[in-house]
């Protein structure tokens, strides 16, 4: 877990004040005062929000210390049963103060009727914050829960429910196979590169102009 020294330190390298960060994790400037005063016990959550929001402007943390990323390329991930709602959480924090053009979540091979009512309802709130959500699900498929100009159908035989998510300048790769009721597979690693996101998401658009949009939806619930 990071310190509070590490956290001040973190903040004077981005040039951020408390406010900044505190918008970022989703919480108070003064709940990050007490923090970095150690007034208050964080919760683990918390201090997650935190280490995500300062990881991802750079900042890598060492038993040494801290350290500002100059690599153009990392990566990291996220496991445990939860790790899917984890992600969820990075493109969110990624994405909201993104410029408008750049609000997009792309997601290729996805079974929306499969997604448990956490993950409908994280998705949700990616979509409240302005953020378009486009997907790729299996030929035929019409439990679609979004506007149908936001699918397009791939052909079964090429279809496998593991997901590859392009947000921002990251991708995600998940591991193993997504079943019923999970949430996601195993777990997932984040690629951190706006050259190989730019690749990936050519592709995404490429394919997308050649394939078919769904006509119709059988979903029980919209997003």
């Amino acid at each position: 877990m990071i310190t509070a020294e590490q956290i001040r330190a973190a903040r004077a390298m981005l040039k951020w004040g408390q406010k900044e960060l505190a918008e970022l994790a989703e919480t108070t400037q003064t709940h990050i005062a007490h923090i970095e005063s150690e007034k208050v016990s964080p919760t683990v959550d918390m201090m997650i929000r935190i280490q995500n929001a300062l990881e991802h402007e750079g900042i890598t943390f060492t038993s040494y210390g801290v350290e500002k990323r100059t690599d153009v390329f990392t990566s990291y991930q996220y496991k445990g049963e939860d790790w899917y709602l984890d992600l969820l959480d990075d493109v969110l924090l990624t994405l909201k103060n993104a410029p408008e053009e750049e609000k997009e979540l792309l997601v290729d091979n996805g079974l929306e009727e499969i997604s448990p009512p956490e993950v409908i309802e994280k998705k949700r709130e990616i979509i409240k914050a302005g953020i378009r959500v486009r997907l790729f699900t299996e030929q035929d498929n019409t439990y679609i829960m979004g506007n149908l100009e936001d699918y397009r159908y791939i052909p079964k035989e090429y279809f496998f429910n593991t997901t590859i998510t392009t947000f921002g300048d990251k991708v995600a790769i998940e591991h193993g196979e997504r079943k019923d009721g999970a949430i996601g597979g195993t777990s997932c690693t984040v690629f951190h590169d706006k050259y190989l996101a730019r690749m990936f998401r050519n592709k995404f658009n490429w394919l997308w102009s050649l394939s078919e949009q769904p006509t119709k939806t059988t979903a029980r619930e919209l997003y």
